[in-house]
């Protein structure tokens, strides 16, 4: 049977510190409703509810391939290693400047240098309508376009 071992004072009063200092920036967060605080502060977009007569907007990026075919851009870890809540949170510099959109063929061909390159990239939005809380047809909206600068030399 292994032996009981309490905490020694120091290691006591070091967690006591800890716990008292992150429940303090924990509620300061809370109060200021500051989302870039995460994980101090709250996600403010968990908070309320979704309008059930709104629009539901989702980006997504689909790239046309040296050879001719048009393919999502995978995000995430397991794609380009660009997250799409990153783009999302971006969109507006996206729009305003689409040379941004080159990026997307930079990580494409260095996390994937075996596929075909990315020739164009289209930023685009789903947009769901929402009636009394039921989806309704969802249309793609195009937010911005780029033809990739010398996709031959991306790696």
């Amino acid at each position: 049977m292994a032996e009981t071992r309490f905490l020694s004072r120091s290691g006591l009063v070091w967690r006591l510190i800890s716990f008292g200092l992150l429940f303090a920036l924990t509620v300061l967060g809370t109060a200021v409703l500051h989302d870039p605080w995460w994980p101090i502060g709250p996600q403010k977009q968990y908070a309320t509810g979704a309008n059930l007569n709104g629009m539901i907007r989702s980006a997504y990026a689909v790239a046309t391939l040296d050879d001719g075919r048009q393919v999502r851009v995978p995000f995430g870890v397991n794609g380009i290693g660009i997250g799409r809540a990153e783009i999302e949170g971006q969109l507006q510099r996206f729009i305003d400047d689409p040379s941004l959109l080159q990026a997307l063929a930079v990580a494409h061909a260095r996390k994937m240098p075996d596929e075909p390159d990315y020739v164009q990239v289209t930023l685009m939005q789903k947009h769901t309508p929402l009636i009394n809380g039921v989806e309704q047809a969802p249309q793609d909206v195009t937010l911005a376009e780029w033809t990739v600068i010398d996709p031959e030399n991306l790696g």
